[in-house]
């Protein structure tokens, strides 16, 4: 079994599979053989590809499972993009999701979140068409 991140650093973990484990099994996807049965394959190709203590696994396409085409080392800022039950907004062709309103378009996530609660469109909520009311 895949040992956790701490294995990265040391060969004595204890827990099997952590850092490929799902938050909620009944979402659980697929992990390559390879790397399930081979700690030293899934360590060598996290070496190759940007591994750091402070990066997180991600998977490139969320609904697929955990293979070396479909993982990434990334921020966890990255990670919290790519999950698929984060909601997904556009605006003039940006995609994006609350916790990059603020970058973009000045507007505090808390209160773009409350103005999109209030059914607001996208644009209004980011303040590119004055509401009154």
């Amino acid at each position: 079994m895949i040992k956790c991140k701490q294995a990265m650093e040391s060969s004595t973990c204890g827990k099997d599979c952590c850092c490929l484990e799902c938050e909620e099994k009944e979402t659980c996807k697929d992990v390559c053989s390879e790397w399930e049965n081979n700690f030293q394959a899934f360590y060598d190709w996290s070496i190759a590809n940007g591994y750091s203590d402070v990066l997180t696994l991600d998977r490139i396409e969320s609904d697929k499972g955990y293979y070396p085409e479909n993982c990434r080392w990334v921020t966890y800022q990255v990670q919290e993009k790519n999950k698929a039950c984060v909601p997904k907004y556009e605006y003039d062709g940006v995609i994006f999701c609350q916790s990059e309103v603020f970058e973009l378009f000045g507007v505090k996530r808390t209160t773009f979140q409350a103005r999109i609660k209030r059914g607001w469109s996208v644009e209004e909520a980011i303040g590119r068409v004055v509401h009154y009311g």
